[in-house]
């Protein structure tokens, strides 16, 4: 079935957003809700989100070493003791750096992993924690899937077949009603080719963007498949990469782009049909100021 693209939350414009976002607000929209939250979290130079949906909570990546208690503070305040699901994308450190620290602390059910084997020391020491904790280590196959609450989550490649660590990447699609979000590692032209020749579905409401918005990545033919709404690149401030390049920025002018170096955490609600900002507190059920908040601004702002 052809994917039915959504507006997200900033293309609701004029008086109908502001309306929408108030009685989100008033009515129960911003605390946790029977939809889906997205959490991408700002670590830096690094990569991390948390997808909770229902009583369900997903960890893509885990940041870099030394970041354990920042990002368990962040789960926290999306009301997390646990993870049922974490996902490593690919062994570099600035994906599964605080790994160890947070399955010691929080566990996880099943760790995914790409099969590429790394020589470091967080890579052995993932595989310890795993271990000493009872995480069910898994290297999915394509097509190999798991629910999240009502959300579908599927692995579109298995990172079998290459010499670069990069590109070993999983990638991981997870859909929510009639919107779907993409999440690529830091898989790069090869990698994006590869998945192309696949057939693999890569429409998306929501994508991450592989390798920090690098111009390695992203090509013309991969974001015409995946066409998303919004783009969020997880990057540090003045980081001596240069990400996101220029040439990807311009790639992706038209589109929604959200950067963690600028926003800091991004926080989307989907109840399935529609996007959503939000916040980790109302992710955690702190209530609905966010949205209020948000909402407040737009109309003193003239927005309508």
């Amino acid at each position: 079935m052809a994917r039915k693209k959504k507006k997200s939350f900033r293309l609701l414009s004029g008086f109908a957003a502001a309306a929408a976002v108030l009685a989100a607000a008033f009515f129960g929209l911003g605390g946790p809700q029977e939809g889906l939250y997205a959490a991408f979290l700002d670590v830096g130079q690094a990569d991390c989100a948390i997808i909770k949906c229902g009583e369900s909570a997903l960890l893509i990546d885990a940041g870099d070493l030394g970041q354990s208690g920042i990002i368990e503070e962040k789960a926290e305040a999306m009301g997390l003791t646990r993870f049922d699901f974490a996902v490593a994308s690919h062994p570099h450190a600035d994906h599964i750096g605080s790994l160890p620290g947070i399955l010691e602390d929080m566990g996880a059910d099943t760790l995914y992993m790409s099969p590429y084997v790394h020589t470091s020391d967080v890579y052995m020491r993932v595989l310890e924690s795993a271990g000493e904790n009872d995480v069910n280590v898994v290297l999915p196959k394509a097509g190999d899937s798991f629910m999240l609450g009502q959300a579908e989550c599927v692995f579109l490649n298995d990172g079998s077949g290459f010499d670069d660590i990069n590109n070993s990447s999983l990638a991981l699609k997870i859909t929510y009603g009639d919107i779907s979000l993409l999440f690529t590692g830091d898989g790069e032209a090869e990698y994006e080719s590869r998945l192309l020749e696949s057939g693999a579905d890569l429409s998306c409401d929501i994508l991450k963007a592989p390798h920090h918005g690098s111009d390695t990545s992203l090509s013309d033919a991969f974001l015409s498949a995946c066409s998303p709404d919004i783009v969020v690149i997880s990057v540090g401030e003045g980081n001596s990469y240069g990400h996101p390049s220029a040439a990807t920025l311009e790639k992706l002018k038209g589109r929604e782009v959200y950067r963690t170096d600028e926003q800091g955490d991004i926080v989307f609600y989907t109840d399935g049909s529609e996007i959503y900002p939000s916040s980790l507190t109302e992710a955690g059920g702190g209530g609905t100021g966010g949205l209020f908040s948000q909402a407040v601004d737009f109309l003193r702002k003239g927005g309508f």
